[in-house]
């Protein structure tokens, strides 16, 4: 029931109490409340001057049932058949329109699945990409309760020790520290300072960890070095007769209480034979925290996947990845309906029924539907749609009009509305980028793949991992909220301090290099087989591109905040958890809006002279 609103009224005025009461208790206005002038203009338009207030269109009481299609769409309308719609939309087409709230943001429940058998805290897994996911990223991204996709544009060895790393890992262990040799320079402390922000540096007997502990360098050390070029590490460093250790395996209770008695700011961490094993930094341990939401497997060791192509010695990959203790493996291919990667799924699920296996790139219910019945037990869902492969539509200069006419079947003018408003605005000013839509002509826009093999996928029980087009918090709710099941970032980790690859300064701001894996530059390096599946092609062809992206600091601190970011979209959805999301999506009480070109205008940062945009405080 809808309360009536209480109107004070003023006894002269037109809603004094002598007027009169609709069906609803909204106050009609009498004739002779009406001045004459009012009068006339109510006669010219043809209105009755007995109408109410609030004019009301049905005489049935609205319910909050009743109201559920009255704004809006359901994804049914927006996505539907052939019938209804032949434009592809991504995630910028659409916007959400709110539910009721009645629950707190921190009462928003985001565990979901990424496969068949991996639950996880939280919808976020990082992509295998060669310039956001190695060992470091893995690590953060499991103890946040996510995952990590170990990228494979690196020898098999490489690899396989990225896995390990991660699955050894124990909070408050740096296990990979940077060290030095004793003949090295001050200079290259002075570098690693520069490039890494800290001094701390174990030095060993071949610069390496897991060779022999032969002192430590810290910042005292070089205060008073007149000439670092020159001076070696070995006539400065503290000396191992004068450090404080502790030996493999010791706990990091007991690591606080020898860092607290020692007063010291390292603490390496060496075994019987006074190898270094890792170190405990003193600023680290005060700042550790437990992680609560951390992705274990029943050992309770992190969880962490890796990628591998199609190709035949990609098998021995697999097989010495499955022996380093991954717990999934993506098969990373552009394109993933092809015999080389169903062949590739049957042999796995052959070989290890238990272990999980995540298939893709695919757009279509027809390619996932092979996929689920080869045996994957999670689906990518992603082409051409990332920030360093994206579609561009090109356009041969800046005022020239849509040339090409398509016949729309419309649902209440709505695609008439994006063809008329939305076309002609959407110009790429880059015309020169090779990516996969543009090179191949060939994927779907992100948000309709999302939507459409999520549907099909639910019918089977296998989870589905929107990957691309995601730049924002409220990217990440549009590919939860259009089926997905987790969302695989790239662009958006990459900048961060867990990604790989050193930071650089470019006019006064702080970068990290950040490339597609379609790229020339990383094709190079390898991951031409993603794209190219024999090893046949006598020339590459780029679908993506190299960049640089800002620093984002540690995710640390920036997945909390893409954490509370999306909590808040669930929230104004009303849906308090993903499942929940899920099923008002299929159910039609999730409703969906295209935005015309102004509508993404405004919703956006507008009017303003300048701005500052800070992402978290």
């Amino acid at each position: 029931m809808i309360a009536s609103p209480t109107i004070a009224s003023h006894p002269s005025s037109p809603l004094s109490s002598s007027s009169s009461t609709s069906k609803f208790g909204l106050p009609q206005l009498q004739n002779e409340s009406w001045s004459p002038r009012s009068k006339a203009i109510l006669a010219q338009d043809g209105t009755s001057t007995g109408m109410s207030l609030l004019s009301v269109g049905s005489e049935e009481e609205p319910t909050d049932e009743s109201l559920v299609a009255a704004d809006g769409y359901s994804a049914g309308e927006v996505f539907g058949g052939k019938s209804l719609s032949c434009v592809g939309f991504t995630y910028d087409d659409i916007i959400l329109l709110p539910g009721h709230i009645n629950f707190g943001v921190e009462e928003v429940q985001l565990t979901t699945r990424f496969t068949k058998k991996i639950a996880l805290s939280v919808p976020f897994i990082s992509s295998p990409m060669d310039t956001v996911t190695e060992s470091s990223m893995a690590i953060m991204m499991a103890l946040q309760g996510g995952l990590g996709i170990v990228h494979y544009n690196m020898s098999v060895e490489d690899q396989v020790s990225e896995v390990r790393k991660v699955k050894k890992y124990r909070n408050g262990f740096i296990t990979d520290p940077v060290c030095l040799s004793p003949d090295a320079t001050v200079s290259a402390v002075q570098a690693v300072k520069e490039q890494r922000g800290f001094s701390g540096i174990p030095i060993t007997l071949d610069g390496n960890v897991g060779s022999k502990l032969v002192g430590i360098v810290t910042n005292r050390d070089m205060d008073f070095v007149e000439d670092p070029g020159t001076t070696k590490v070995s006539d400065i460093m503290t000396a191992l007769a004068e450090l404080v250790t502790a030996t493999d395996g010791v706990t990091l209770a007991s690591a606080h209480q020898i860092l607290r008695e020692s007063k010291k700011g390292k603490l390496p961490v060496v075994n019987a034979k006074g190898e270094l094993v890792s170190l405990i930094s003193r600023c680290d341990l005060v700042k550790s925290k437990d992680y609560p939401q951390a992705s274990k497997d029943r050992t309770s060791n992190l969880l962490v996947g890796a990628a591998v192509g199609t190709r035949p010695n990609d098998r021995e990959r697999l097989t010495e990845l499955v022996a380093a203790g991954i717990d999934v493996v993506v098969i990373d291919s552009s394109q993933g309906d092809s015999v080389y990667q169903l062949d590739m799924i049957r042999w796995i699920k052959a070989t290890w029924p238990e272990l999980q296996c995540v298939g893709g790139n695919v757009v279509t219910q027809r390619q996932a539907l092979h996929l689920i019945q080869a045996g994957a037990d999670g689906l990518r869902v992603g082409m051409g749609s990332g920030s360093i492969c994206v579609s561009s539509v090109r356009s041969s200069s800046s005022s020239s009009s849509c040339r090409t006419a398509m016949r729309v079947y419309s649902f209440r003018s709505c695609i008439l509305l994006i063809f008329l408003f939305l076309l002609p605005h959407a110009r790429n000013q880059t015309n020169d980028l090779q990516t996969t839509q543009e090179v191949c002509a060939v994927g779907r826009p992100q948000a309709s793949a999302v939507y459409n093999v999520a549907k099909l996928a639910r019918r089977f029980g296998v989870p589905i991992t929107a990957d691309g087009g995601t730049s924002s918090t409220g990217h990440i709710v549009k590919a939860l909220s259009m089926g997905a099941s987790c969302t695989m970032m790239g662009s958006l980790l990459a900048g961060t301090e867990e990604a790989p690859g050193e930071y650089f300064f470019q006019d006064g701001v702080r970068l990290k290099r950040y490339r597609g894996m379609g790229s020339i530059d990383a094709m190079t390096k390898g991951s031409e087989k993603r794209y190219n599946w024999t090893g046949k092609a006598q020339v590459k062809v780029a679908q993506g591109v190299s960049g640089a992206v800002v620093d984002k600091g540690s995710l640390k601190r920036y997945i909390p905040y893409l954490l509370q970011g999306t909590k808040h979209g669930l929230q104004d959805l009303g849906a308090v958890s993903l499942s929940e999301m899920h099923q008002m999506l299929y159910d039609g009480r999730m409703r969906i809006e295209l935005r015309s070109p102004a509508a993404q205008r405004e919703g956006g940062v507008h009017n303003l002279y300048s701005y500052e945009k800070r992402l978290f405080g």
